[in-house]
């Protein structure tokens, strides 16, 4: 028995708009698929877009100024990564209340993801205020803060994937 078209339709459309285009974007050495829709508003560091609902992104990518080696790689990547996790964990709650506690995971590209989410008040809005560190094993860092109005929760769902696709050019 075949589905009624209005049953159809609307699967069509739930799938539709389920789905995320994204567009390959490039900051400095470190490249992702970013979801469409977003406008640059700096080409130079820190590195800034505009979303389609107000998002603010802030984007810096920097090296350690120290020489790596692959034998200093791990040892370097854990340094930046601890002061990284420091850096994170005041800036959230300087801004607002910590609801996405600092979580550390790694990518499968060997880098480090540090992240933490907070939720912001304003006098007639609420809003999140996401920060998220990659550190590569070559020495390199990106630190993203990610703010609109919102729950961080949804929006770290929506944004941590993009984050995830990160990798890091030669």
């Amino acid at each position: 028995m075949p589905l009624p078209t209005s049953l159809l339709a609307a699967a069509v459309l739930t799938f539709s708009c389920a789905c995320v285009v994204a567009v390959e974007v490039r900051f400095g050495s470190l490249q992702l698929d970013w979801p469409e829709g977003f406008t640059p508003s700096s080409s130079k560091p820190p590195f800034e877009m505009n979303g389609p609902s107000g998002e603010k992104v802030l984007v810096t990518v920097m090296r350690s100024g120290k020489e790596v080696t692959a034998e200093s790689a791990p040892a370097e990547q854990e340094r930046m990564a601890q002061g990284g996790e420091g850096f994170l964990r005041k800036q959230g709650e300087k801004v607002g209340k910590v609801v996405i506690p600092l979580t550390r995971s790694s990518l499968p590209n060997g880098s480090l993801l540090m992240f933490t989410g907070s939720e912001t008040a304003g006098l007639f809005s609420s809003g999140y205020f996401l920060q998220y560190m990659i550190v590569s094993p070559a020495g390199r860092l990106a630190f993203f803060t990610i703010e609109g109005k919102g729950s961080p929760e949804e929006q770290n769902a929506r944004f941590l994937p993009v984050i995830n696709t990160a990798t890091w050019l030669p």
